[in-house]
């Protein structure tokens, strides 16, 4: 259970002059939280709206921003497709991961 009260409705609470019947007193209640709860549903209509329209704005540009990266991409597999088909990249590659092994035998005996 909450202890905090409702800030909407301490602050009709407070806004009241005079003390009214319970009977008018629960109408203006009422009549006040159905005119906020319609004014939070026009503001979320609006919400919506506001982002389906920027949607539709950059559609275009992020339509052409992944086809440029889609392209990029494929310009990349075609490169490392091309050094993997070079035997100096194997070789090349083969001494490199040659070269690593002792570091990684140092980094193994250090940890334990």
């Amino acid at each position: 259970m909450r202890d905090e009260q409702d800030v909407f409705l301490t602050r009709l609470f407070s806004e009241q002059d005079q003390v009214l019947p319970n009977v008018d007193f629960l109408k203006q209640l009422v009549g006040r939280m159905e005119r906020e709860q319609r004014k939070q549903r026009a503001y979320s209509i609006v919400v919506v709206f506001a982002i389906l329209v920027l949607g539709a704005i950059a559609a275009p540009w992020v339509a052409q921003m992944t086809s440029i990266l889609v392209d990029l991409l494929a310009a990349a597999t075609n490169a490392i497709e091309a050094v993997f088909a070079s035997p100096i990249a194997w070789l090349a590659g083969g001494a490199l991961a040659f070269a690593f092994l002792p570091v990684v035998y140092l980094w193994r005996t250090w940890q334990d």
